[in-house]
């Protein structure tokens, strides 16, 4: 049976990248309607938010992938996964290979692409989608979560989160003192760079009702506990406790200083300037 029809409502990705780097170029080369934060862009889908956005058929490589998925891994029908395709909410990044990667919103799902140098590396994060007992993936929790997909040699998709994503951070004894004493959720990603960098970041909030962390414990962050970053190497995924800037980048906002609001607004010593 073929999953995927190349048709042509959805667009390939230019084979010439913008240079100097211009994100919304690559959509409006795609045919998208691209709109820049400074003139009223800005929105968000499935929690994610996109400061600037192109909106349109998605890229023809990342329907691909999304076509491929077995039906049960979030139980939508191709059909209806095609329909919500052709109306994506998506950015382009630079990435490690020739295409850009793509973060993209549509229906009921996010997808996010990690180019490698070579494109056999190229990974597909995807989420919600379904997680058994005991496999992995990045936060499956209550059934549900991000896994990781790769195209193999001879064409079908398969589910590498096992070779390629490192394992979920383990609440030490400390860990867990510090989480009663103030109030501390359970640990989540935060994924609000994704459409600009390939980094997400494991930390837990806490009650703002209750004292704050003190700025002297070792996974103070702001208003957090810093579990680590969650970082695109080019051929897999690496927990890692420090980042450079560009890696972590603040939002654009034309009325506030630069890294000044949330997820931003605090010195932060796990981000290296």
């Amino acid at each position: 049976m073929k999953l995927f029809d190349a048709e042509p409502v959805f667009p390939r990705v230019p084979a010439i990248m913008p240079s100097p780097w211009m994100p919304l170029e690559v959509g409006r080369t795609m045919g998208a309607i691209c709109k820049p934060h400074d003139a009223g862009g800005g929105t968000s889908f499935l929690g994610l938010h996109f400061d600037d956005y192109c909106f349109g058929p998605a890229p023809e490589h990342v329907a691909h992938a999304v076509l491929a998925l077995p039906v049960r891994a979030f139980d939508l029908e191709r059909d209806t996964r095609r329909e919500d395709l052709r109306k994506a909410f998506y950015l382009a990044a630079p990435g490690f290979g020739r295409r850009p990667d793509f973060t993209l919103g549509a229906g009921a799902f996010m997808v996010r692409s990690f180019e490698g140098a070579d494109p056999r590396d190229t990974v597909y994060l995807i989420w919600p989608v379904r997680c058994d007992e005991g496999e992995a993936g990045l936060d499956c929790r209550n059934g549900m979560g991000r896994k990781a997909f790769r195209f193999a040699a001879d064409g079908a998709l398969r589910d590498v989160s096992a070779d390629v994503l490192p394992a979920d951070p383990v609440l030490s004894f400390d860990d867990r003192v510090r989480q009663t004493k103030y109030g501390g959720s359970v640990l989540f990603l935060l994924d609000d760079k994704l459409p600009y960098a390939p980094t997400m970041r494991w930390i837990m909030e806490f009650d703002p009702d209750l004292p704050p962390l003190e700025k002297d414990d070792p996974k103070a962050a702001g208003p957090w506990a810093h579990f680590g970053f969650v970082h695109w190497t080019g051929s897999r995924f690496e927990l890692v406790d420090r980042i450079a800037r560009s890696q972590w980048p603040c939002r654009k906002l034309n009325d506030a200083p630069a890294c000044s609001t949330y997820p931003d607004g605090f010195e932060d010593p796990f981000v290296i300037p």
